[in-house]
């Protein structure tokens, strides 16, 4: 029987998971502006004044909120509806919040881990500080692509 004292790390293995981490270290510190619908920013931009948070503060706190609950958040976040229609915004602002900015650092992450050009870019087109926005008058949130946030 082995145990795990015995079991050689691949250094090849490690250094790319060091990389990783540092990558998403990096994506995480980077700005971004995140997409909800009219109602969803009204509400977030009242919290953060009655708070007097940022929004980086609030995302902040917000993501520590589901730390102890991040497998089922995580399940529910990347778990999308069959049909489209079918989806339906949370109803908690701050947890619409979590659930976009975690979809947000994993697209940003899925982009750019291997592709430097778009991690470049990334930090290139990145505002200067978090902010939540809602579509221009006129235009259509498409409920069903929510995780698939502007940056």
């Amino acid at each position: 029987m082995r145990s795990d004292w015995d079991m050689e790390i691949d250094p090849e293995e490690s250094d790319s998971r060091v990389a990783q981490k540092r990558m998403l270290e990096q994506i995480v510190a980077i700005p971004a502006t995140l997409y909800f619908p009219t109602s969803i920013v009204a509400e977030l931009n009242e919290i953060c004044k009655s708070l007097r948070y940022t929004p980086e503060q609030l995302i902040i706190e917000a993501l520590k909120g589901q730390i102890d609950y991040w497998n089922e958040f995580y399940e529910h976040v990347m778990t999308l509806p069959v049909k489209p229609e079918d989806f339906v915004w949370p109803k908690d602002p701050v947890f619409c919040l979590t659930c976009v900015a975690t979809v947000h650092i994993i697209d940003s992450f899925s982009r750019c881990s291997h592709d430097p050009v778009a991690f470049a870019q990334l930090k290139k087109h990145a505002p200067t500080e978090w902010s939540f926005c809602s579509l221009e008058e006129g235009e259509e949130i498409d409920d069903a692509g929510w995780w698939k946030t502007p940056s």
